[in-house]
């Protein structure tokens, strides 16, 4: 499984379109999330990516209001947690990652890799 990370302008759609680039290329996805903030849209997409490597991050880079596709390191991860807030449709990081905010649910769960490189746990 990969993590993939695609950040791009916040537009009706966009999470859909890349969830059919996706399916269009016979890839399965296991979980994904999705958060806006500022005009953007970040979509974390947990996948079984098989050998499409960067070319799948170019067929995502050419999809209309992306604006980057990158995987995700796995030196730490992360479990989301129900939001106390928002109620139980979203979620909030906790460990590393405490920056990301809100996120809706689309799934269970997902395991989450920060693209932190510190070296720290």
């Amino acid at each position: 499984m990969e993590l993939i990370k695609i950040v791009g302008n916040d537009s009706q759609g966009l999470f859909q379109r890349v969830l059919v680039e996706l399916g269009r290329r016979k890839i399965d996805v296991e979980k994904s999330f999705m958060a806006r903030s500022e005009g953007l849209i970040t979509i974390i997409v947990e996948a079984n990516t098989g050998n499409m490597n960067g070319r799948l991050l170019h067929a995502l880079m050419a999809l209309q209001d992306v604006k980057t596709a990158e995987y995700l390191s796995e030196e730490h991860f992360c479990v989301w947690e129900s939001s106390p807030v928002k109620g139980s449709e979203f979620i909030i990081a906790c460990g590393s990652d405490k920056g990301a905010g809100e996120i809706r649910r689309a799934a269970e769960h997902c395991l989450y890799r920060s693209t932190n490189n510190t070296g720290k746990d």
